[in-house]
């Protein structure tokens, strides 16, 4: 057995041997402590008197506060309810050392016969084994179980990033998969060719849609029918009384239907077509005692792929 194996066993040996000694509660006369009364409204918990009170407890004992280790308690009136006051409990650190090591409580026997005059419940806890001067095996035992509740959440932690780790492994193995999978549906589609070729494909087939679409925007014509209407012969038609009833327009094709009453001869002499375009030979139709005429225009491209 190795020294450090040794020292060890010998530390767990001690701890077992503390642990099963058997701690007892321990009661002193009153006479061996050292006993006062303070205000404190709002306290209505036993434990270790605070270092701000103790300043004001120092002044009421015949020995330096620094020498003593005080615990308080609340006082309760006759009805019950908080009076605004605890009473104090000091003991010497001297005396208190060494009860650490096998004592549980140590609580006085009974009050002082003026702080049972004032009001005070007897049965109130005054243990001064605490804080500072917790015993060891209770100590111990806190620490053990602060131990074991460290243990377990560091457990759990390693457990959950165990988890996350294979998580991310399995993660990665599907992403690689998909990976493979994408390049062997390139070389089915492409034999002899890579992703970079594909990709090239692919921007290729986006250049040309692009292109159709571009070709397949319709052509802005409303400057061509803007230009027809203001060279419409205006003067030509106080007899003939011409209303245009419809226009349809694109950009192979702008087609016009006009009601004339009388002759329309005199309006058919004097329409222009603009410039770029031509103008149609008519189709007259009687409607009554009026004329409607259909009117048809076309780009001279148009015209001329026509003939």
């Amino acid at each position: 057995m190795t020294p450090g194996m040794s020292s060890a066993a010998a530390r767990e040996q001690d701890r077992d041997e503390r642990d099963a000694a058997p701690s007892t509660d321990m009661r002193w006369p009153p006479d061996r402590f050292f006993w006062g009364t303070l205000d404190a409204p709002g306290i209505r918990r036993p434990g270790v008197l605070p270092s701000a009170m103790a300043l004001t407890f120092a002044d009421l004992v015949p020995i330096p506060i620094e020498d003593l280790h005080a615990v308080m308690a609340p006082i309760g009136d006759a009805s019950g309810a908080d009076a605004g006051r605890v009473v104090v409990c000091a003991a010497r650190r001297s005396d208190l050392e060494p009860l650490l090591a096998s004592a549980r409580s140590l609580t006085p026997a009974s009050l002082p016969g003026f702080i049972e005059h004032a009001g005070a419940d007897s049965t109130f806890p005054l243990n001064l084994l605490v804080g500072g001067f917790e015993p060891i095996a209770s100590r111990q035992r806190r620490h053990r179980l602060i131990t074991r509740a460290a243990m377990l959440w560091i457990a759990l932690v390693t457990i959950a990033i165990v988890g996350l780790v294979r998580r991310d492994a399995m993660a990665r193995s599907h992403a690689e998969s998909c990976r493979a999978a994408r390049a062997s549906a390139v070389a089915a589609a492409m034999p002899g060719g890579g992703e970079p070729d594909l990709r090239d494909a692919v921007e290729r087939l986006e250049r040309r849609i692009d292109a159709r679409r571009a070709a397949d925007r319709p052509t802005d014509i409303s400057a061509v029918l803007a230009a027809f209407l203001r060279a419409w012969p205006l003067d030509a038609g106080e007899e003939a009384h011409p209303e245009i009833q419809s226009i349809a327009l694109n950009e192979r094709r702008m087609a016009l239907s006009v009601l004339v009453k009388g002759d329309p001869s005199p309006l058919l002499a004097r329409l222009k077509a603009p410039e770029g375009w031509i103008l149609k030979e008519p189709r007259l139709t009687s409607v009554g005692d009026a004329t409607r005429l259909s009117l048809e225009l076309v780009p001279i491209a148009n015209s001329e792929v026509g003939q």
